[in-house]
């Protein structure tokens, strides 16, 4: 939490905060579908206001509690979330796209949920992960996010036709776009982490870009933040 120069008095005032934004997340969270992604007109509108109103709770929190360089590392994990959202929200012709592909999307909303609590979890093991290297950190962390894309598009194939399952994957990725994660997994494949997974357990795997994708979970479990 940033320190201030009022000391304890501020300290009060961002506790004030964080519970104003536990009570606003808490308010959205029924606009939310239940599970997986929104699919259809209703689903989507609810989520849209829910995002919008969520997101600028946190916005006016993050300003007043964190600091410059936690926000900036904030926003670096929620880029792709808020661009896809956004664009979502606002693009009537995205919109129609997107909900085109509706039945898909309903029939996918519990699998895709099941492949990301499956590689998230990689991600608690992780936190617990010692003697690692940044650049074997790294790469578990690509290999993970192509993991889970894999997931994704393997569970849309399996019940949808095959351009359906690529545009599922394509908004998945969308979603957990990152920057620098992105940079550093320029030349990273599934082939590629096969090779390396002997050498790695999967305690040692990490994967950032599943802060991104919590955005669409955030208000469906209340996460606190």
């Amino acid at each position: 939490m940033k320190k201030v120069s009022g000391g304890q008095s501020d300290g009060k005032k961002c506790e004030s905060k964080k519970e104003q934004l536990d009570v606003c997340l808490a308010e959205v969270a029924p606009l939310m579908p239940k599970s997986g992604l929104p699919h259809t007109r209703p689903q989507l509108n609810n989520m849209c206001k829910a995002f919008k109103g969520g997101m600028s709770c946190v916005d006016k929190y993050t300003s007043s509690c964190l600091s410059q360089e936690e926000r900036a590392e904030l926003e670096m994990h929620l880029k792709g979330a808020r661009s896809f959202l956004a664009f979502l929200c606002d693009d009537p012709s995205f919109q129609k796209d997107y909900l085109s592909h509706g039945p898909c999307l309903r029939d996918v909303s519990r699998d895709w949920e099941k492949c990301y609590f499956h590689f998230k979890r990689l991600v608690s093991l992780q936190h617990k992960a010692t003697n690692i290297t940044d650049t074997a950190r790294n790469h578990n962390l690509c290999c993970i996010r192509e993991g889970f894309l894999s997931c994704v598009y393997r569970v849309g194939y399996f019940r949808c036709q095959k351009h359906e399952a690529l545009f599922l994957k394509r908004v998945t990725a969308t979603l957990s776009y990152n920057d620098i994660q992105e940079e550093k997994c320029r030349n990273v494949n599934l082939k590629s982490c096969s090779r390396a997974a002997s050498h790695h357990s999967p305690a040692t795997l990490t994967v950032s870009f599943f802060l991104a994708c919590s955005v669409l979970l955030m208000f469906q479990r209340y996460n606190r933040i």
